[in-house]
């Protein structure tokens, strides 16, 4: 029940660095059942109950890392709007799933209202494992486990964001920060003309302490900062600091996937997406001069159309989003939406605006629609019609029909 068998799977680099093998953790399939059970029981609690911190968007129902990127680029703008900087910390945390310390998570299980014999349940799942490496069918003899959530089980996600869902309490809330599982970005508004580092600098202090004694180690040679301006003369605004070490701000870094850079203008995204989507364009070219179409679909939908399409949302119009969109599950039952002024014409002009103009547009018995019912026909109309671009589908006297 409590015996892993890693498999190391070659990354990149020097294959004499054990750091550059990712173990692959097998379970036995019994303990998936058992698993599966506990993770039933105690998402229903913390469901329930609403003990999940809203600025979690990792592992929860529901939400995706678009919703994650989504919040991100929202605050930046609404930065922005109110003529303000915007200082990104993109933070790097290493191995945080091994790191978890098994007396603190179930201590704060506890605090949570997971008492008693579901407490004594749990302290014994995490501790005791024993976990043996087979390579080139060789298997190690066992070591026991003493750290760490148990890698490649259904529960182990869950228990990390019950470890860290304490940590935005210790954020103040004028800032923002997004957290998807251990990937944790945080948003401050800094004066253009006066910048004062201090506010942010203490910040960051209180959130490495947090790490250093929920036992995670931050990565700060990997941790990122970004100034987001739409300035184009940036003024000196001096560095961040962690401990004793200087964070040098960078122009562009990758989040959940996505490059962002400081001006949210999305060229570098694009030309790495360029690039990729080149590549998986031959690769799919040469598939099909040796199958059949239905073969080369099922590659060009893996390969190609995965990537073009992930996080769409965020750069297509190379504008704005607004997590009031998809317009219909923040809008129900509202029939015409208002479109907010704002002094920045790249804001009224963004995909923000456009999805509302879109809702507005639409017949009175499609927004009447039940959400998933709203989607799917939405979807389906879109692809049947196939505009080219969103003038076409506002220029059209009646794209329904």
């Amino acid at each position: 029940m409590k015996l892993s068998k890693i498999t190391p799977l070659f990354k990149a680099g020097s294959e004499s660095d054990p750091s550059n093998f990712r173990p692959v953790s097998v379970l036995p399939a019994l303990s998936k059942v058992f698993e599966k059970i506990m993770l039933d029981q105690l998402s229903l609690h913390f469901n329930k109950n609403k003990l999940l911190h809203n600025k979690q968007y990792g592992f929860t129902k529901g939400r995706s890392t678009i919703d994650a990127g989504v919040k991100l680029i929202s605050d930046i703008f609404n930065a922005w709007e109110e003529s303000y900087d915007g200082v990104g910390v993109f933070c790097d945390l290493s191995k945080a799933f091994d790191c978890v310390h098994p007396d603190i998570l179930v201590g704060k299980l506890q605090h949570y209202g997971v008492d008693g014999k579901a407490s004594s349940l749990m302290n014994s799942y995490l501790k005791g494992r024993i976990q043996r490496v087979h390579v080139n069918g060789v298997t190690s003899p066992g070591s026991q486990v003493s750290m760490g959530v148990p890698q490649g089980s259904i529960l182990g996600p869950f228990l990390f964001l019950i470890y860290i869902n304490d940590l935005p309490f210790f954020v103040n809330e004028v800032h923002e920060m997004v957290l998807f599982a251990d990937d944790t970005s945080l948003l401050f508004k800094v004066n253009r003309n006066n910048v004062l580092l201090d506010d942010v600098n203490n910040s960051i202090s209180r959130i490495v302490n947090w790490f250093n004694v929920n036992n995670l180690l931050l990565n700060e040679n990997k941790t990122k900062c970004i100034r987001f301006t739409t300035t184009s003369v940036k003024r000196d605004i001096g560095n961040l600091k962690i401990k004793d070490s200087e964070l040098n701000f960078v122009d562009k870094t990758v989040f959940l996937g996505i490059t962002i850079d400081s001006k949210l203008q999305w060229g570098p995204h694009i030309e790495t997406l360029s690039n990729r989507l080149s590549s998986a364009a031959y690769a799919v070219k040469k598939i099909r001069q040796f199958t059949d179409e239905d073969t080369a679909k099922i590659v060009y939908h893996s390969y190609f159309h995965s990537v073009m399409s992930y996080g769409i949302l965020l750069w297509v119009l190379l504008q704005r989003f607004n997590p009031y969109l998809c317009c219909r599950s923040g809008l129900f039952g509202v029939f015409v939406v208002f479109l907010r002024g704002s002094r920045l014409q790249k804001i009224n002009h963004s995909l923000y605006g456009n999805c509302i103009r879109f809702y507005n547009k639409l017949p009175s018995e499609i927004r009447e629609l039940s959400l998933n019912k709203f989607k799917a026909l939405v979807k389906r109309k879109l692809i049947n019609k196939a505009f080219y671009k969103f003038e076409d589908y506002l220029n059209d006297p009646n794209p329904w029909d």
